[in-house]
């Protein structure tokens, strides 16, 4: 079944072979290797997708923090990377209550939440952590 959000399949934005590529790292936890696929599309693309990889961007990012036991810096960029792909969503007339992006950055949200009430002395415990998966395949 493809997910939808609004009017839009998360397989007409997953286009490229990089872009696949780089969900396929994001779900494996491969958050480093996810940024540089991704990172190669952003390059190329234009509003508003721009921003929606740039937001994806941002979540592995923060993951790549979370692996490297640095929980702080982790929250900072699913922040970012939450609120940047929010605005996306609005920005293409998407309600959110209704999308799989939505639910998506719901379960980035708590993943956040928990970080945000973990100490630094915690950082063992925040790189065992694993990011929500997007919704594809």
């Amino acid at each position: 079944m493809a997910h939808r959000e609004g009017g839009i399949r998360l397989s007409r934005l997953l286009t490229s072979e990089a872009a696949r590529r780089g969900a396929a790292h994001f779900n494996a936890g491969e958050y480093f290797e996810a940024h540089e696929a991704w990172e190669e599309v952003w390059m190329a693309a234009a509003e508003p997708r721009r921003s929606f990889y740039q937001g994806l961007i941002q979540l592995a990012a923060g993951g790549v923090k979370l692996r490297r036991g640095q929980p702080g810096a982790a929250v900072k960029l699913l922040r970012k990377g939450s609120e940047r792909l929010r605005r996306y969503l609005a920005s293409v007339g998407g309600r959110a209550e209704e999308t799989w992006l939505a639910e998506f950055l719901r379960a980035v949200d708590a993943c956040r939440e928990e970080l945000s009430r973990r100490s630094e002395g915690q950082a063992a415990m925040a790189n065992a952590a694993r990011l929500p998966r997007l919704p594809v395949g």
